[in-house]
């Protein structure tokens, strides 16, 4: 051997071992200084803004206001008569003060009271669905992101295995110990893998986006992250047969309100008016004497039947609500849940088998580059299918968030 052949040999394999190295350790460095956002911090941001807040109470603000005119007795009607014959200053001039009040006997009033109590819970619960529904948005567009921050730290991975490889193949072609086309088909798979991280930059930078949009939290600079782990470990299997839903809790305290106004459109009897006052006439003989009337409607014509017969469909409409809503989110949320189900377990096989042996296909290929023993073509399919696979289990991840986000979406109880 001689003595550049000597050095070859020395150098060759030092190198690999150091590129071996580089490869197997290959990840995205975290960056110093970055802002971190959990889901609770992005939840809690997106409840606390002013406008959410305004416009979450003023249907419950509206709904008390309602309650109050509702439990609101009539005023009295205070009434001043004057007459006269020849004149309202001559003798037989007649003067009447009186007082009227209108008074429910027939319990109108308190059917009011109870509808417009129905309608305050309804409100209320309405709140609480507004809150959920917001908070499921939020859940989503925040494990969106966390979706795309993964999928662009598995492309930029693969991409820096490339360059490293590369890197390391010109080495050799310079050494004499790999050949030209080695060095290009390895730069073709770096650009393809450019590509591949263009595309998740841009998918994640529309996610954030969305983020930024329904939390008001904005990401100041391209280091900030949100924290959270895609596969969920929640159990849920209980949740039909216990779970409440805020949306059916609306729909329930409507039927009530409509319930209670159609007792009260039943009410045929109409409200007594009582009167009292004082009556003088002005003349030789003065005279001063005590009124008392009471006036009642008759119901002769107009018995309340068209109110009645409102108030009945929308009673009846109401209550139809309920059963269909509750039947389609039992029937939403079953298949929800066997969905969960079925991705958390593939997600979990997932990585117990496929993903494992990939990785380990791809320390055995590069090992075996190093050692001569495998063409380049070779381990640039090793290290695409370990890529490959962090995706597939990253996507199994992301679908069984997705279920389990919309089933919170109809079970806010659930913790996500």
């Amino acid at each position: 051997m001689t003595k550049t052949e000597a050095i070859r040999a020395n150098r060759i394999p030092t190198l690999n071992r150091f590129f071996t190295a580089l490869l197997l350790c290959a990840a995205i460095v975290p960056v110093a200084n970055a802002e971190t956002f959990s889901l609770d911090d992005a939840i809690s941001a997106a409840l606390s803004r002013a406008d959410v807040e305004t416009v979450l109470l003023a249907e419950v603000d509206a709904a008390e206001g309602r309650r109050i005119t509702a439990g609101t007795r009539p005023n009295p009607v205070l009434g001043l008569d004057r007459e006269g014959v020849d004149g309202f200053s001559g003798d037989g001039s007649e003067t009447i003060l009186s007082v009227e009040q209108s008074f429910d006997f027939f319990g109108r009033r308190k059917l009011a009271i109870s509808g417009a109590d129905a309608d305050i819970r309804a409100a209320q619960t309405g709140a609480i669905a507004e809150r959920a529904h917001i908070s499921s948005t939020v859940t989503e567009a925040f494990y969106g992101v966390v979706y795309a921050q993964s999928q662009l730290d598995i492309e930029t991975t693969y991409r820096d295995q490339l360059s490293s490889l590369l890197q390391n193949t010109q080495t050799r072609l310079e050494a004499g110990d790999a050949a030209q086309y080695d060095v290009e088909r390895i730069r073709q798979a770096a650009l393809n893998a450019d590509v591949s991280v263009s595309r998740a930059e841009a998918n994640l930078l529309s996610a954030e986006a969305e983020f930024e949009a329904v939390t008001g939290l904005i990401f100041s600079s391209e280091q900030d992250r949100l924290v959270g782990e895609l596969l969920p470990d929640t159990t849920v299997q209980d949740i039909l047969l216990t779970g409440n839903s805020p949306y059916l809790d609306r729909l329930q305290a409507e039927a009530d309100a409509a319930a209670a106004r159609e007792q009260m459109a039943g009410i045929v009897a109409p409200e007594v008016t009582i009167g009292a006052g004082v009556r003088r006439i002005d003349g030789p003989f003065d005279e001063t004497g005590i009124l008392l009337g009471v006036r009642v409607p008759l119901p002769l014509f107009d018995r309340n039947q068209g109110a009645y017969e409102t108030a009945l469909a929308e009673r009846r409409s109401a209550e139809a609500r309920v059963r269909l809503e509750e039947r389609r989110i039992r029937a939403e949320a079953e298949g929800q849940l066997q969905r969960y189900d079925a991705l958390l377990t593939a997600a979990q096989t997932y990585d117990a088998n496929a993903l494992s042996s990939s990785e380990e296909l791809r320390r055995i290929a590069l090992a075996s580059y190093t050692g001569g023993e495998i063409a380049v073509f070779e381990v640039i399919d090793a290290l695409q299918t370990a890529r490959d696979a962090r995706l597939q289990y990253l996507e199994l991840q992301h679908d069984a968030r997705s279920a389990l986000i919309a089933l919170t979406a109809l079970f806010p109880e659930i913790s996500q």
